[in-house]
């Protein structure tokens, strides 16, 4: 049998004695880092993880570890304490609770109590990795996969109290059911690479709330129909909730992500009156076969070279208005504006979208309030199938009044300066019905929405910019429409498209 001393992870301190002529002390160093095995050395992982010092590994071997666990101490910028489940081993619940932690390679499952989580972020968490894992909510009912605390005083804490700097990287969040299944929140947030799916009637696939947060090439699809779940399905969202308190949610980047969520509609996004919900950029982004269009009442909102298609079930892809809320559900005394102020519009592809009915070639791009301030549209693609001719034009305003003129816009009749309305948009592959495993919206050489685009970063608006494949959009000179800015298949730099592939590994 083997002795217990035989397979226990000792820490040696070595005792090092710089001799003099006159003696000296006598000073303990840490030795090398410890990989802490469960089980064996450890009957449990809350044990493993109660004895990890910065810097070792708790290594987890096959099984189910029906436990809720938590961290006793975090690691440091040299020596993270890392949580390891080798893709064998399956926790119940994981409770972030300081910094410099890295979970990896687990699957998270189990846990079924109501308004729970399965991977909880608490107060001050900083620079925590949560990589390459499967959390599975296993269809448990109003179960978040992932939730960040939400600290007050609203709408961000005290000093400190927010998570800061934390990553969500390459892993996989499925089967939830009813409540939002990822609670993204904290401030610089980086929820990057991951495939959130499978939601039953799920209110939203991501909920944003916290600061400067950074949503970036992830797939988000399959909201499944369940009519014994009551909600509003989305693929996003994010509220001031004011009548529970006054939370912020701004400054966040959506980029180059996936959203198809079947019967769910793309967004819905209202301040609730909070003044701290504001200020969201997406880009390159590709939504595919919507059930409704995107509810749009908070100021600042920045849509540019996204790609919106097949969005077949709504009159409408993004709407931009005002909600009216009660003088009670002020933030504090302060209220928010409640509506679209400031929204822009830019580069943007509407192929396909809306219902049909009785008007169906005045639905399927967006719609403005005539009462919103600062807002813009223009250089966009919009076309869909009328009278089974595809690509066919939308009717156009005779007046001809574009977003934000003096006087308002005709909500229900499309007209841009610089726009195109109509014709073969030129994608790679793109048919009626094609998912977004099938869908290819990279453009041919003959497309037509080559070099028509706004220059968003010589206007300031976006400086830096790269297209859905990381290929640098032109400093100078006309951007191509949609997610994809075309690179010439022999890798030559096309005339006034200045810029370098970036190959993706």
């Amino acid at each position: 049998m083997t002795s217990k001393t035989s397979i226990l992870a000792i820490r040696v301190l070595s005792l090092v004695w710089f001799i003099g002529l006159l003696g000296g002390p006598m000073l303990p160093t840490e030795a090398s880092a410890a990989t802490l095995v469960v089980p064996g050395q450890y009957s449990t992982v809350q044990a493993a993880l109660t004895a990890a010092q910065p810097g070792d590994v708790v290594l987890l071997y096959p099984g189910v570890y029906n436990e809720r666990v938590f961290t006793v101490r975090g690691g440091t910028p040299e020596k993270r304490i890392v949580l390891d489940g080798q893709n064998v081993a399956t926790v119940k619940r994981i409770h972030l609770k300081h910094d410099y932690f890295t979970v990896q390679n687990i699957t998270i499952s189990g846990e079924t109590g109501t308004g729970s989580s399965l991977l909880y972020f608490d107060t001050g968490v900083d620079y925590a990795i949560v990589q390459n894992c499967v959390i599975d909510i296993n269809s448990a009912p109003y179960v978040w996969g992932i939730f960040f605390i939400t600290p007050t005083p609203f709408p961000y804490g005290y000093p400190g109290e927010l998570p800061s700097n934390n990553t969500i990287t390459n892993n996989e969040i499925k089967n939830g059911y009813g409540y939002p299944m990822v609670h993204i929140g904290g401030q610089y947030t980086n929820f990057i690479n991951n495939t959130v799916k499978d939601g039953r009637r799920v209110e939203s696939f991501i909920r944003l709330i916290g600061k400067y947060n950074k949503i970036q090439n992830n797939v988000f699809y399959n909201n499944i129909f369940d009519e014994n779940v009551s909600g509003h399905p989305d693929s996003m969202e994010t509220f001031g909730f004011s009548t529970s308190g006054c939370l912020g949610s701004q400054y966040h980047t959506i980029d180059r992500n996936i959203f198809c969520s079947g019967t769910g509609g793309i967004a819905q996004f209202t301040d609730s009156r909070s003044p701290y919900v504001n200020n969201l950029t997406f880009t390159n982004n590709i939504f595919i076969d919507a059930g409704t269009s995107a509810s749009v009442t908070i100021e600042n909102t920045f849509w540019y070279n996204n790609v919106f298609y097949e969005n077949d079930q709504a009159g409408i892809t993004l709407s931009f208005a005002c909600r009216e809320y009660t003088a009670e559900t002020s933030c504090n005394g302060v209220a928010g504006t409640s509506c679209a102020n400031g929204t822009k519009v830019y580069n943007n592809v509407f192929l396909n979208g809306g219902s049909g009915g009785a008007l169906p070639s005045r639905s399927g791009y967006y719609m403005f309030s005539n009462s919103l301030k600062n807002v813009a549209a223009d250089y966009n693609y919009v076309g869909k199938i009328i009278n089974g001719v595809p690509y066919s034009a939308v009717e156009s305003d005779p007046l001809q009044q574009a977003v934000g003129d003096p006087g308002g816009w005709d909500v229900w009749r499309w007209w841009e300066p610089n726009g195109i309305n109509g014709g073969d948009p030129g994608f790679f592959a793109e048919s009626p019905g094609c998912t977004y495993l099938t869908c290819n919206f990279e453009l041919v050489e003959s497309s037509i929405l080559r070099g028509k685009g706004y220059n968003l970063h010589a206007a300031g608006l976006w400086t830096n910019a790269t297209d859905k494949n990381g290929v640098g959009r032109p400093s100078s000179g006309a951007w191509d429409i949609g997610a994809y800015q075309y690179v010439d298949p022999s890798g030559v730099i096309s005339p006034g498209n200045l810029r370098l592939k970036i190959i993706e590994k």
